[in-house]
């Protein structure tokens, strides 16, 4: 697998990315370091202690990271759920809503995370 097929299978823009950082090598760096960095980690256990404020920070964070990398389709997905966030209380959370937003989250964080350990093993 082609580190551009990678992008293709992980809703990606590869292209973009390319312009930025022209070496694949450099870039591939980048990808694999994803599978270890901690944002969405943080976001799943925030949500899950209910840390709203945490929780926001840790999307924005992935929002960020996603940006960097191009991996479009999750960071759309870590903006929404950044937006629902911003500047809410606790009790000022639909939590239904913020449970539907974060599985599109998680769902799509998987899709990545699936194409770059593909592309690792392959």
């Amino acid at each position: 697998m082609l580190l551009k097929e990678c992008y293709d299978a992980l809703g990606g823009d590869y292209e973009s990315v390319k312009e930025r950082i022209p070496k694949d090598d450099i870039i591939e760096k980048f990808v694999m370091k994803f599978l270890t960095e901690p944002s969405y980690e943080n976001l799943h256990q925030s949500l899950e202690d209910g840390n709203y404020g945490e929780a926001f920070r840790a999307a924005h964070s992935l929002k960020g990271v996603c940006a960097n990398l191009g991996f479009l389709t999750l960071g759309e997905d870590a903006s929404l759920l950044t937006e629902f966030l911003r500047n809410k209380e606790e009790q000022q959370i639909d939590k239904e809503e913020c449970q539907k937003l974060y599985k599109n989250v998680s769902d799509n964080y998987k899709v990545v995370v699936d194409a770059i350990r593909k592309y690792k093993d392959a």
